[in-house]
This record gives structure tokens, sequence and C-alpha cells, in this order.
């Protein structure tokens, strides 16, 4: 399974950039290609998510199931895929403190059930996806610092 592990610095407080991570259902708002995540079930700590991602460059609806679990005593939230689905996501989200506000990191193993002469296609899109969403995430975090 490949892995993408990425990080970004964010001008806002922890406490800041881990609530904008909590927004599950506001995320079409502020993350590329997100075009709907839509709560099914929540008992504390976990949540189970329907995604709707549209993905880059080829412009295909990629739909699936995640359950997530918040972890706010570390700042962290893993998420695990729930059923089948083209595309399987596996990893965490977690914040630690930084010098001027926080750093936001990203470790997620994936799989992409695609034909392999379309793998490298479909790591692309993934990795696409991902940082688009570590700037989402921290264009977010930094607006609510400026409105705090």
């Amino acid at each position: 399974m490949p892995r993408i592990e990425k990080q970004v610095a964010v001008n806002a407080a922890p406490e800041q950039v881990f609530q904008v991570l909590q927004q599950f259902e506001a995320f079409n708002q502020f993350l590329p290609h997100v075009k709907s995540v839509q709560v099914v079930e929540q008992t504390a700590p976990t949540a189970v998510l329907d995604w709707v991602v549209v993905a880059p460059g080829v412009g295909v609806e990629v739909r699936w199931r995640s359950h997530q679990t918040v972890y706010p005593e570390e700042q962290r939230i893993t998420f695990r895929p729930d059923g089948d689905s083209l595309v399987q996501l596996t990893g965490e989200w977690r914040v630690q403190p930084a010098e001027a506000g926080a750093t936001l990191h990203a470790v997620i193993d994936y799989e992409a059930k695609v034909p392999p002469i379309f793998a490298a296609i479909a790591q692309k899109a993934v990795d696409d996806i991902i940082e688009g969403w570590l700037n989402g995430f921290k264009q977010r975090a930094e607006a609510l610092h400026g409105e705090g």
C-alpha cells in the first residue's frame, strides 16, 4: 500500500487547527475536490462519514465511507475505510505546536482499486488531493485565527 506523508505549517493555534479538522460536514466549503461529507453515525469519539470526492484530472466522482476517531488529548484524528470502495484511505491527521502556531501532519496509506495501467494516475490524484486538503485546512484555520 503506498504511503503519503506530508506536513504544513499553520499560522494559527493548534486548538484552532484541530477544531477545523473536526468540521466534517463543512469540508466541501474549503477542501478542494470534496463534493460532500455527511456524518451518518456519531458516537464520541467516533464518526462514520460518507464522502464524495471528485478525482482531479479525470473528474470522476469517488465515493467511500470512513470511520474517523477523534483523540482530543493528542490533537489527532485517525481514519480507516468502512466497506469496499474504489479508494481506501487509512491514516491520521495530527496537529503539533510549532514556534509560529502549529504544524499539521498527514500520514496516509491508500489503495486505489484500479488496473495497473492507471496506478500512476491514481497515485498522482491521491497525492494532489492530500496536498490540497492540507492547504485547505491551513487556510481555514488561518482565516479563523484572523477572526479571533
